[in-house]
């Protein structure tokens, strides 16, 4: 949390698209959903007319190695579509971390 901060304080929080995170906490709450959750959308944030969705990969020591990522524009991925993905690639990550001999992070941040 403090990295985020130093980050949004040398950089700011820039609104690129109507639907672009500009308040520091909701950046916050976002990312409290994503750690738990174990996946991250972007629904028009940063370009209109794309929405993304991705999971971390980790390491053995449980830290982000890499990321996988699903995205299409929003006439092919509804709002339902969208939060059905976020599950799947979650899992995908995970099976991925695992292949490479890493571990997925808990929601506490606790190596499992």
């Amino acid at each position: 949390d403090d990295d985020i901060s130093e980050i949004i304080q040398k950089f700011g929080m820039k609104r690129v698209t109507p639907k672009s995170i500009i308040r520091a906490s909701d950046l916050r709450d976002d990312l409290k959903r994503v750690r738990s959750d174990g996946y991250a959308f972007d629904d028009e944030e940063s370009t209109m007319g794309l929405r993304c969705v991705a999971a971390a990969v980790y390491n053995e020591h449980a830290e982000p190695l890499c990321a996988i990522s699903t995205s299409g524009p929003t006439a092919r991925i509804s709002n339902e579509r969208l939060m059905s993905l976020g599950p799947i690639v979650a899992e995908c990550a995970a099976q991925i971390t695992h292949a490479l001999g890493g571990k997925v992070p808990t929601p506490r941040g606790l190596a499992r």
